[in-house]
């Protein structure tokens, strides 16, 4: 490598980081909207179809997440601290793989037909989904503070009203399914979207750290 080339690699390059942090969002965003259509396909094939959106949705963010990790250990200045880069980067993976494995579970469990509260809970994923996607952008450049804590709190009230919908869930299944197997089923997939909520609300931390310490 030549010395302009390497001073090139040190410097931070501004966009790129954001980028993919943006482009993974997206891949979050279509993801549990497929997810929310799977609890209510009527067949098979459209079962399938949104599966498969699912996983390629997943397959995209491991591929990012890589570029993500590969280029922060060539580049020697970035333009928010790596530690931030990584907890964001790993983040929004864990995300898409709660996402995915809920969607397997569905085929794996041979569960087609799911209580209101898998709806509802899938609902408020959805709704943390959506304000990460308008919040992740606007790290680019901070200019809009005040609208990124906004959508940050917004996230974290998804985050508490998925914890009600979660917690009564599973009071009524204790309570109403009396096939164990069948109980287990169900409670593996309703927990693994809760977690994914749970996991909005960490980037949304993550995404508040660093807009205080830029402020």
């Amino acid at each position: 490598m030549g010395f302009a080339n390497f001073i090139r690699s040190m410097l931070p390059k501004e966009n790129k980081y954001f980028d993919l942090f943006t482009a993974n969002v997206g891949n979050i965003q279509s993801a549990s909207t497929d997810l929310r259509l799977l609890l209510d396909a009527g067949s098979p094939a459209e079962r399938k179809i949104l599966i498969s959106k699912i996983e390629d949705a997943e397959h995209r963010g491991d591929i990012i997440t890589h570029d993500i990790f590969n280029d922060v250990s060539q580049t020697f200045i970035t333009p928010i601290d790596r530690e931030d880069i990584y907890a964001l980067a790993s983040i929004l993976d864990d995300i898409l793989d709660l996402m995915e494995d809920t969607a397997l579970r569905t085929v794996l469990y041979e569960v087609t037909t799911f209580p209101n509260e898998f709806r509802d809970l899938t609902d408020t994923l959805c709704k943390a989904v959506h304000s990460l996607a308008q919040a992740v952008p606007m790290l680019s450049n901070m200019k809009n503070r005040e609208e990124i804590h906004r959508l940050c709190e917004h996230i974290n009230t998804c985050e508490n009203a998925g914890d009600d919908i979660y917690h009564n869930a599973i009071a009524r299944l204790f309570r109403e399914q009396k096939d164990p197997i069948e109980l287990i089923k169900l409670k593996e997939i309703l927990s693994d979207i809760e977690e994914a909520i749970d996991k909005c609300e960490h980037v949304a931390n993550v995404i508040e750290g660093v807009v205080i310490k830029y402020a």
